[in-house]
């Protein structure tokens, strides 16, 4: 059994690279029909098909080009669901399942936690507000308070990517408290001290009226000599029907979030008004972590979540049950499990593939990796290849740090398959030089931090293309000193237009060379218009 696992930056030569040794092993003798390749789209698993076929071409293996359509080349998933298809009744599931869209799924198991999480919702609505989770998933703002209910949804979908079921949820309610009590250092709960801190406002903010008072004259111009000088008392004012507006809210301890009592600690207050609030803010925060209420609600929250999600997973699979259904996640555990416990599969798999080729190992999911070892516990030939760096689909609970591991594992013999061929492509034969110098500065700290494993984060200029990766710009507009959120979209598309304008009037742009890569059609459009 050989083991080759292919570290590739983009531009590399990544997929002429995997291209070439599937064309090679084709052109030895090896049956299309005896190779599995997986990557994770639809278009690039055509593509790599498309490319084979090509390079089989170019060579004049006419048999191995014809024959490449009877490789299971696909995504992850069409893989999975191929083999619980064909090996349905091992499984116990008809092959007439029927697979859920993404579409249907997403409706399907937001259902589940509506039904589930409607009554909880009602019980648990205090908590939800003093805690600001009881916003809606609908939201796509940058408001201040989370959708408990996408929490729920968050954690039933890592829980099925990592094959964890109800059970296991709920049995981690309390290991998930008290990991969050050593790591936030909380703490022994205290007195609620809520009563007192609103009584001390009030004293506060007469005291601050007080002052105000006495340093404005009868038409309410600000005089010199006061307690606040002049300059400052028009902020004073806003401060100070601000406070009143907070104790009038704070009164209400069964709802108020407690990111109102922080806000009297420090807030956007002016001087005047810090001073003024400046031993209750002490007090505030030296005590607030020991508050027993706010430990409570925390150790709840966790539970609330924990506990829908895992009353969600059950509700769903009741629904699929019921109507025959399975899910794009379900392909995946079922070839797995098919994989783990049947001695028939096995053998089966074993006897018909020879060869396993993984593209983008670095989007791999927990489940999916563990579906790979199965298999390559059974295929003779494995080639993984990937970046780390290029790992997108962390929504998808892919984590790079698995290809990291695994790389590790390989080099050091500490697999089931032994010691493994671990290459690295370090030549960029598609970005300018000056980029590859970005790309190496900004992600050797990051996967490097000690310099082990370097030269699988750098890449260097191949010598045939020195002369032509010269040349060019590399450069960093910043809108802002501060935070770039605090600039209007208008006018930061406006900052990138006239820097792009100087640029084409120097002659380093031309205006069809020019790209602006924004997150949101509305940026675009703002772009656009500038």
């Amino acid at each position: 059994m050989s083991f080759t696992l292919i570290n590739a930056s983009a531009g590399s030569g990544k997929t002429y690279t995997l291209t070439r040794l599937l064309a090679e092993r084709l052109a030895a003798g090896l049956d299309p029909s005896e190779v599995i390749a997986t990557t994770f789209t639809v278009k690039a698993a055509d593509e790599l098909s498309q490319r084979v076929r090509s390079t089989l071409l170019d060579r004049h293996q006419i048999e191995a080009a014809r024959g490449i359509d009877s490789a299971l080349i696909s995504t992850v998933n069409s893989v999975a669901g191929r083999l619980v298809t064909e090996y349905a009744l091992d499984a116990g599931i008809s092959p007439q399942v029927r697979v859920l869209d993404d579409a249907t799924q997403k409706a399907a198991f937001a259902a589940a936690i509506d039904r589930t999480a409607a009554a909880a919702g009602v019980r648990w609505g205090a908590m939800l507000a003093r805690t600001e989770h009881d916003g809606d998933e609908r939201d796509t703002g940058y408001a201040r308070k989370q959708a408990w209910r996408a929490r729920v949804k968050d954690v039933a979908d890592a829980a099925r990517t990592n094959l964890l079921a109800a059970e296991d949820l709920r049995a981690a309610a309390h290991a998930s408290w008290e990991e969050l009590r050593t790591a936030a250092q909380l703490p022994e709960p205290g007195e609620d001290l809520r009563g007192r801190w609103l009584h001390e406002l009030g004293a506060r903010i007469t005291d601050f009226e007080a002052d105000l008072a006495a340093s404005v004259d009868a038409a309410g111009e600000g005089v010199k000599g006061g307690p606040i000088a002049p300059r400052s008392v028009n902020k004073a004012r806003g401060d100070l029907d601000s406070l009143r507006r907070m104790e009038r809210a704070l009164r209400d301890r069964e709802r108020t979030p407690w990111s109102s009592w922080l806000r009297l600690t420090g807030g956007s207050f002016g001087a005047p008004a810090k001073k003024a609030l400046a031993p209750l803010a002490l007090e505030i925060t030296e005590a607030f972590a020991q508050n027993p209420v706010w430990q409570q609600d925390l150790h709840d929250l966790i539970t609330l979540i924990l506990e829908v999600a895992a009353e969600s997973l059950e509700a769903y699979e009741t629904y699929k049950r019921e109507l025959g259904l399975i899910d794009f996640i379900d392909q995946e555990v079922q070839a797995l499990r098919l994989l783990q416990g049947s001695q028939r599969v096995r053998e089966s798999i074993a006897s018909r593939f020879r060869l396993l080729a993984v593209d983008e190992f670095q989007d791999t999911s927990p489940i999916q990796l563990a579906l790979f070892l199965e298999l390559s516990q059974l295929i003779d030939e494995k080639i993984w290849v990937g970046d780390p760096k290029q790992a997108i689909y962390g929504f998808r609970d892919a984590d790079p740090r698995l290809m990291r591991d695994i790389i590790t594992a390989l080099e050091g013999g500490d697999t089931v398959f032994g010691t493994g061929d671990v290459q690295n492509l370090s030549h960029s034969w598609r970005s300018r030089e000056l980029l590859v110098d970005f790309s190496n500065a900004l992600f050797s700290p990051v996967f490097a931090p000690d310099g082990e494993g370097l030269e699988r984060v750098r890449l260097a200029i191949p010598a045939q293309r020195q002369e032509t990766a010269g040349g060019g710009v590399l450069e960093v507009w910043e809108a802002t000193k501060h935070d770039r959120r605090v600039v209007s979209a208008q006018k930061h598309a406006a900052m990138i237009a006239e820097q792009i304008r100087r640029r084409i009037d120097e002659g380093t742009f031309a205006p069809g060379d020019t790209a602006v890569l924004v997150r949101s059609n509305a940026q675009r459009a703002c772009v656009v218009a500038a």
